[in-house]
């Protein structure tokens, strides 16, 4: 693939930078235009957008660090270089969440309503930021010989070279794409505060357990079983978002 864009002089302009700085660019554009077809000012947007990006990056920061551990102890690496990498993805689904609690407070009714406009938006950021991945190497498969195999030969490739894989990033890259297509339908049959936010964590979650059982990157694992951190939060983000769905859809239905 495609690993390193640019060289100019020793400065190398990567794939994977380019195209999750779109991803975010592209995620503020889609939300800030949900923003106005809510009715709510742009700034407030802009500072809502800021604020659960800044916990997204912080939690995706904290569990990498939690993950590797050992390395930073001793000092091999700064907690706060984060340019070569050095995120888990579902460490910063649980910042954002946390920090969308935060930014609103007691107001619990504005929290979801925050969150059904951001989702949607978000799912549209990270299925850009997934062709990163696949152009950088990273987020590699498991070895495969099937028809589908996807093999890397760049030397600034994450993935290891010559070797036939699991086309992981191809099937985060479809998944997503089908997540962003099924939010945005449920945009039109929204019948309660909180549904499109739930349903975007619960197909999200899915779609990353799946995919994870054929990825070959070391990730790390919790509690000493067979569970990498990312899979241990994405199973206790279904489970809070399956639960908290059918408590809103049962408070509806009651009204």
């Amino acid at each position: 693939m495609y690993p390193e864009l640019i060289h100019i002089g020793s400065a190398t302009l990567h794939s994977y930078g380019v195209l999750v700085a779109a991803g975010l660019l592209t995620c503020f554009a889609v939300g800030l235009i949900l923003f106005r077809k809510e009715g709510l000012s742009l700034e407030e947007g802009l500072r809502s957008g800021l604020f659960i990006l800044l916990g997204g990056l912080v939690g995706a920061r904290i569990v990498y660090v939690a993950v590797n551990w050992d390395r930073f102890s001793i000092g091999m690496e700064p907690l706060w270089k984060i340019v070569d990498g050095g995120m888990v993805f579902w460490g910063g689904v649980v910042g954002c969440i946390l920090a969308l609690v935060a930014y609103s407070g007691i107001r619990s009714g504005y929290c979801w309503r925050l969150g059904d406009l951001w989702s949607p938006a978000a799912a549209v950021g990270i299925t850009v930021g997934r062709i990163g991945c696949l152009l950088a190497g990273c987020l590699y498969g498991r070895p495969y010989t099937g028809p589908l195999a996807i093999t890397f030969h760049n030397p600034a490739s994450l993935a290891p070279l010559d070797i036939a894989l699991y086309p992981t990033q191809v099937y985060y890259l479809i998944t997503d794409l089908i997540i962003l297509l099924i939010v945005f339908l449920l945009r039109k049959k929204k019948k309660f505060e909180g549904q499109i936010l739930c349903w975007y964590l619960i197909l999200e979650s899915n779609a990353s357990l799946f995919v994870e059982k054929f990825r070959g990157d070391y990730r790390g694992y919790v509690f000493g079983i067979q569970m990498s951190p990312g899979q241990f939060l994405a199973t206790l983000v279904l489970v809070c978002a399956v639960i908290t769905l059918l408590i809103k859809g049962r408070k509806k239905a009651t009204l």
